[in-house]
């Protein structure tokens, strides 16, 4: 009772005159509803974007590791070719240093 009240004393001199108390307490109260379901709406969006944030986070992780393999891949091609070709050598140890 004490919220209807606080309703009709927030509420313009020109809605009291153009519509009733009941109609008044009833029309805010469809505005406090619609205002909950934004609310809700609001938050389950937010929520999804969350989501969607932490889901590019990762690719952008994938990613990045991806860009390193592919640069690590590239060496080692270079390298292999340079071997075929005779431009660098392998060098291999011929102790084994386990001992």
């Amino acid at each position: 009772m004490e919220a209807r009240q606080s309703i009709l004393e927030n509420s313009s001199t020109e809605d009291n005159e153009s519509f009733s108390a009941e109609q008044l307490v009833k029309h805010k109260e469809k505005e406090l509803q619609t205002l909950v379901k934004i609310k809700e709406y609001t938050q389950e969006i937010l929520g999804q974007l969350k989501f969607r944030v932490q889901t590019f986070e990762k690719y952008d992780t994938i990613l990045a590791d991806a860009v390193e393999t592919i640069a690590h891949w590239k060496e080692i091609s270079r390298c292999s070719a340079n071997i075929l070709a005779d431009k660098e050598y392998v060098k291999v140890p011929l102790e084994d240093k386990k001992q």
